[in-house]
């Protein structure tokens, strides 16, 4: 009898499993081409940069570490992601529940901590160009660091993250089934409070890359204005003085001509201001008008796009920086709600459970849209790239 009611329960649950796994499809599909993607992208970073753009790594020392972070975030967090899916109330193994919730912690909270080391490293760039540089030997210390803190921030997830083993009802069968996810033996007290240490952590990091890249961005804007108000007031001493040469020029004609040619010339004249002047005078106002606020309208968007172009590396790691920031916010808001609410994912339909794991997820999109960002924004790796395919 117990022989056939465990036969019974062990049905019911890869009954349960395989519905499941039905449901969550299309969540698979987006996670394979995650992980498709990330590798075949961010490999092709590591390559280039490392072996191609060698003599132009100042600028681009940390790509490489980025993109290595970038794909080990997409290797685990993706393949992590498709074994839970797949094994929803079937995940047994304790030990490689932890070490993969370890690990993608690590790779998350790794990429973040290097974002805020290249914002350091733009700004000292951009904003202290003369009083002090970040030297090769600062920039290794940095990757050393965020390495080490990283690993520190991560270890109570080693702790706080296991199989559960929860009996469920099934058509008045008791079901045991075995999720990856907090370990409820531990005090919950621990979780919240881990997680809100996380949260703050996360803020920090972005409030503190916000600040650089403002900074940034307005010594930017400041040094693109005035060259651009020097250029205009070199060009404008160059046309005043071509007006004078003009001037005396047809100073000394104007000598040549007869008095009586003068006389008609200047009654013509005098007819021809009368019956036009009015008009012509409210014509060439409201040209200068426009002109005026024509220039005012676009002057703002005409530095933008210099700036884009003359400093397409800070304005690419800016891109790098919100994507990150986008793609981690439906992580942030779903994991504040797990912490005011133990039985979140429980009370969830099949259908908001699905929407909700993509959410949870979306921070994948930061790994595999980076590569993306840097050939839109580096031509020296966009020209790397097209060498690569021409060969092929």
């Amino acid at each position: 009898m117990n022989s056939s009611s465990e036969t019974a329960s062990v049905d019911h649950l890869e009954i349960l499993n395989t519905d499941i796994i039905v449901s969550l499809i299309p969540n698979i599909v987006i996670l394979v081409l995650y992980l498709i993607v990330g590798i075949f992208g961010n490999g092709l970073v590591l390559f280039v940069y490392s072996f191609k753009l060698k003599s132009k790594t100042d600028d681009r020392y940390f790509i490489p570490c980025l993109a290595l972070m970038d794909m080990i975030a997409c290797v685990i967090g993706a393949s992590f992601s498709i074994a839970v899916n797949t094994n929803q109330f079937t995940f047994r193994s304790n030990s490689i529940c932890k070490l993969m919730w370890t690990v993608n912690k690590f790779t998350s909270i790794s990429s973040g901590l290097m974002l805020v080391a290249i914002a350091v490293q733009r700004y000292i760039k951009v904003c202290r160009p003369f009083r002090s540089v970040m030297s090769i030997y600062s920039k290794r210390l940095a990757i050393i660091l965020i390495i080490v803190v990283s690993m520190l921030l991560v270890v109570p997830s080693g702790f706080l993250y296991g199989v559960n083993d929860e009996f469920i009802e099934n058509d008045g069968i008791n079901i045991t089934v075995y999720r990856c996810t907090v370990d409820l033996d531990i005090d919950r007290r621990y979780d919240v409070g881990y997680s809100v240490f996380l949260l703050f952590f996360c803020f920090a990091g972005i409030l503190a890359i916000s600040i650089l890249y403002f900074l940034i961005m307005k010594a930017i804007y400041k040094q693109e204005s005035f060259w651009k108000k020097k250029r205009s007031n070199q060009n404008m001493r160059k046309s005043e003085k071509k007006s004078n040469q003009k001037e005396n020029e047809e100073t000394s004609q104007s000598y040549k001509i007869s008095e009586n040619d003068q006389k008609q010339f200047e009654n013509s004249n005098a007819i021809g201001e009368d019956s036009q002047s009015p008009n012509n005078c409210n014509d060439l106002n409201n040209t200068i008008g426009l002109v005026i606020n024509g220039e005012q309208g676009s002057r703002f968007i005409k530095v933008f796009r210099r700036m884009i172009r003359k400093y397409k590396i800070s304005v690419m790691f800016l891109i790098v920086t919100v994507l990150f920031a986008v793609s981690y916010f439906p992580r942030i808001i779903i994991m504040i709600m797990e912490s005011a609410d133990i039985d979140f994912w429980k009370t969830l339909t099949t259908r908001q459970y699905s929407f909700c794991l993509f959410l949870y997820r979306a921070y994948l999109l930061n790994n595999i849209l980076n590569p993306v960002v840097y050939s839109v924004f580096d031509t020296s790796f966009k020209k790397e790239c097209r060498s690569l395919c021409i060969r092929n």
